[in-house]
């Protein structure tokens, strides 16, 4: 399969993890915990890292090898299995940079740009750690998203095709609303990367139930779902679904009314608005827990953590837009620079810091990586949706905290290249931000909504 918004253009963080490990090992591993892509401390921890000591290679090592008793940690086995080299007084330097050749070769072979191959690699006490350049990788992971847009994180060039089908509950309409959602949001996350979906059996097909035992029709597979809960943590069976929907706007007209702090909800939002905020608190709700999971429908007074995670994200949503809709006017107004078109810049140098480089790292670089991730096929399927909305939900806090500290346009102040480089680069930044955000969005069924 190809990745439509990395192909040629620039290595995501689990392409690298998995050549590091095919460069120690000789092996290509699916899975591997023996590599870590760090999401925090990226300058100490590194971006990716992993252990000098052979205990935590376990498993991807051949243990009964002479380069394994001839080796004192995994660099030198590393060592003994490319170079058959045994003299242990080699300089680290040394044997560093002949591990990051044989990586670069491996890279060569899936990635045609030699700008995205560039990382460092040093070592930190019982860690080697591994570095991308700050400012050509995020430059080449903004421009790929802005470049590829809605197809961002897309991949084809798979022929796997499933049929999926609903197994009805016949007490609960709340848990048939969850099958429901769980079914359209797990064909548009296979048909996203790459596999079909049709209405016609075939060799992979699934029934969404939540029956652990009994049969299933000939030929199905079952897709095990938890059924909603009440309170009283029995299956809810008396609520429907004009009660849910109108039960969750109600609750927005209320907080909208009371202008709750912690809920982002503008009160002149009209009721298709409102509306789609409820819809969107009904899919995080049912769907932002593992789907084999049982669901508790929240009905408390108090304040509706799915309302309030749900308004928080559509609330981010619309701020980027504005902020973007905002630089437009201002250009148009001669109060602001227009800025240098994404294609007419080599490299950003001035969202390399910790805070902006957290952003592109974890939520453009790995956007693709998330995706696939989300997408188990081998043995059964299994579709993690719930880690796209902790995903989601991850890059709304992390964008606003950034947003607080950093200012994107910036008026009344003197526009010399400084200032419009960091401007500039902190839009497209955006725009990259944004784009991944919709895209998730557009995946979970969520409808965007205009003002908040």
């Amino acid at each position: 399969m190809e990745l439509l918004g990395t192909a040629n253009t620039f290595i995501t963080p689990n392409q690298l993890a998995k050549i590091i490990l095919e460069t120690i090992t000789g092996q290509k591993f699916h899975n591997s915990k023996a590599i870590n892509i760090n999401n925090k401390a990226l300058s100490s921890k590194g971006d990716i890292s992993f252990q000098l000591g052979l205990e935590h290679w376990r498993g991807h090592i051949i243990t009964e090898s002479d380069w394994y008793k001839h080796s004192e940690n995994i660099l030198q086995y590393f060592m003994l299995r490319i170079c058959k080299y045994k003299n242990p007084s080699l300089h680290s330097d040394l044997i560093l940079e002949i591990f990051k050749q044989n990586i670069t070769q491996l890279l060569e072979q899936i990635c045609a740009t030699p700008k995205s191959l560039q990382f460092t690699i040093s070592l930190s006490q019982n860690f080697v750690l591994l570095n991308f350049k700050r400012q050509v990788a995020s430059y080449l992971a903004i421009k790929t998203a802005i470049d590829h847009g809605p197809l961002y994180g897309s991949v084809h060039g798979c022929n796997k095709i499933y049929k999926l089908h609903i197994d009805y509950d016949d007490e609960s309409v709340t848990t048939n609303m969850r099958l429901n959602l769980l079914k359209t949001v797990s064909v548009n996350l296979l048909k996203c990367q790459g596999y079909l979906v049709q209405d016609e059996e075939c060799n992979e097909n699934y029934v969404y139930t939540i029956k652990s035992e009994g049969s299933t029709a000939e030929g199905y597979k079952r897709y095990l779902c938890g059924a909603v809960l009440n309170d009283h943590k029995s299956k809810e069976r008396g609520m429907t679904q004009k009660m849910y929907l109108r039960s969750k706007v109600e609750k927005v007209k209320e907080l909208n009314a009371q202008r709750c702090p912690n809920i982002y909800i503008d009160k002149n939002n009209i009721e298709g608005d409102i509306e789609k905020i409820a819809n969107a608190a009904i899919t995080y709700e049912l769907l932002s827990t593992k789907h084999s999971i049982p669901v508790i429908v929240e009905s408390s007074d108090g304040i509706d953590r799915s309302i309030k995670e749900a308004s928080f994200i559509l609330y981010n949503n619309v701020r980027m837009t504005a902020i973007l809709d905002k630089y437009a006017k201002l250009v148009l107004e001669d109060e602001f620079p227009q800025i240098v078109p994404i294609e007419e810049i080599e490299t950003f140098n001035k969202i390399i810091d910790d805070e902006s480089w957290s952003l592109v790292y974890n939520y453009i670089m790995k956007y693709p990586d998330v995706l696939k991730s989300v997408i188990t096929v081998e043995p059964k399927l299994d579709i993690n949706i719930q880690s796209l909305w902790f995903f989601v939900s991850s890059l709304c806090h992390d964008f606003s905290k950034y947003y607080r500290r950093n200012r994107i346009l910036m008026k009344g102040v003197d526009f010399n290249d400084q200032i419009i480089s960091i401007a500039t680069e902190r839009l497209h930044l955006l725009r990259a931000l944004r784009i991944v955000l919709r895209n998730s969005l557009s995946l979970l069924g969520v409808e965007e909504v205009m003002y908040m």
